[in-house]
């Protein structure tokens, strides 16, 4: 079996460690970007969208396979930027 097979077959297991780390990843990321500080609202709103995909990530339950606990991170994190992109042309 190919190595892409057993990755779409692996599935999302965290222990809570793991779980508390990525916590601690998206609290840094936040600290290290200082987005509410940022000039651009763009840029600001592309952090989020990382720390949306942590935060996501950290707390899905077990059970999901791995594919598709990446997918659903990555569309809350385009959520996000879409959820942005229609707000600042509404305002």
């Amino acid at each position: 079996m190919g190595k892409l097979a057993l990755l779409v077959k692996r599935p999302w297991s965290l222990s809570k460690l793991q779980r508390l780390f990525v916590l601690l990843c998206a609290v840094l990321f936040l600290v290290a970007y200082r987005p509410w500080s940022s000039t651009s609202t763009s840029s600001a709103f592309a952090v989020y969208s990382g720390v949306v995909a942590m935060l996501v990530l950290a707390v899905l339950p077990r059970g999901f396979k791995l594919v598709y606990a990446v997918g659903i991170a990555v569309v809350c994190a385009l959520a996000v930027l879409i959820v942005h992109n229609v707000v600042g042309l509404q305002s």
